[in-house]
This record gives structure tokens, sequence and C-alpha cells, in this order.
């Protein structure tokens, strides 16, 4: 399936999920001192499941085992409109830093980034090269043997196309998140 003009292939995640088994390369929380997440989707018009869509994480099993995952209005009070970033570590936190409520484009592609500071305490949401939202990170302790999955997180899915994919072990500037929407139009 073709993905945004001028790249590689789209996964149509409305059949099925990206797995990729669990490797200390990409296991951010207790290696890096921050990371970033890019990420390319489109819903092809088809308003979100609900208020939930999945996008990607490393998920245990639902309830309080260590994961994280990152998703459009999913949180444990119900839908909403924010981009989440969602992480249980292994004290049984659950931390829910979300962005500004914020509607992407419903019938094109968007680009995601999230960037965890670690040493800032802090992650900052970007849409389109936008920042749409900060949240202050308090102390976590996360370390998850499960797999990266794309498109799938607690039995609830993601039903559009996902695109060009980038993780960086540091957390990006935003005049390089700028870049990133930038260098692909």
């Amino acid at each position: 399936m073709p993905g945004r003009p001028g790249s590689g292939a789209a996964f149509d995640l409305s059949t099925g999920t990206v797995t990729i088994p669990n490797n200390q390369v990409y296991d951010l929380f207790v290696s890096y001192p921050g990371w970033t997440v890019g990420l390319w989707f489109n819903t092809n018009g088809i308003a979100p499941n609900g208020g939930n869509d999945f996008f990607m994480g490393q998920d245990d099993g639902s309830g309080y085992q260590p994961k994280w995952f990152i998703d459009y209005g999913y949180t444990v009070y119900g839908p909403n409109q924010d981009f989440v970033w969602h992480v249980n570590d292994y004290n049984t936190e659950r931390l829910f830093l979300t962005s500004n409520a914020v509607n992407p484009i419903p019938a094109g592609w968007n680009q995601l980034t999230v960037v965890v500071d670690n040493t800032g305490s802090s992650v900052t949401f970007y849409l389109n090269g936008q920042q749409i939202g900060s949240d202050s990170l308090p102390p976590y302790v996360l370390e998850t043997d499960a797999p990266l999955v794309f498109g799938e997180v607690e039995g609830l899915t993601f039903t559009g196309l996902m695109n060009d994919v980038t993780i960086y072990n540091r957390a990006l500037s935003a005049q390089e998140v700028l870049t990133l929407v930038d260098s692909t139009r």
C-alpha cells in the first residue's frame, strides 16, 4: 500500500498489527536521558475508535503491569481529544501525560512527535510540527520485556494508516521536530 507521496509503504493497521520482539536497543526508559518518537498517521476520514486510537507501545497486559503507549484520546477516565503518553511504572503508578485538546486532519496525513525528556522531566507533543502541549514528567521506573507493537495496545486498535515511524535515543529540539515535517513535504 503506498504511503505519503514520495515516501515508502504505509502500514494498513485496519487489518492487523506490526510487532517487533523486545530488544535492548529501544529500551529507552532505562538507557537514555530522553527519547523521541515521530510517526505519520492517516485515519482515512474515519473517526477515532470512540476517541481511542492506539499508535504504538510496549504492553505487558492490561491493568498495572509495566508498560507504555502512545494514543489519541484514551485515559481510564474516558475518551477525550488529547494525545496521550501513558506509562505504568514498577510502583504501580499510572502516568497520563497529555497534549492540549486538538483534532488531527480527518482525511489526510498527520505527523505526530512525542518528545520525552527524562533529564528535564517533561513530555512535549507536536502535531504537524506545531507544539500542541507539554506536561511535567514525575519520576518513574519502567523496564518492560514486552514486544514493541504498532497499531494495538490493551486490545484496542488503530484503524488507519501509519508511515515513517522513527525512534530517537534523545529528546529532539523543536527545530528538529519541524525538520521531520518539512523534509517530507
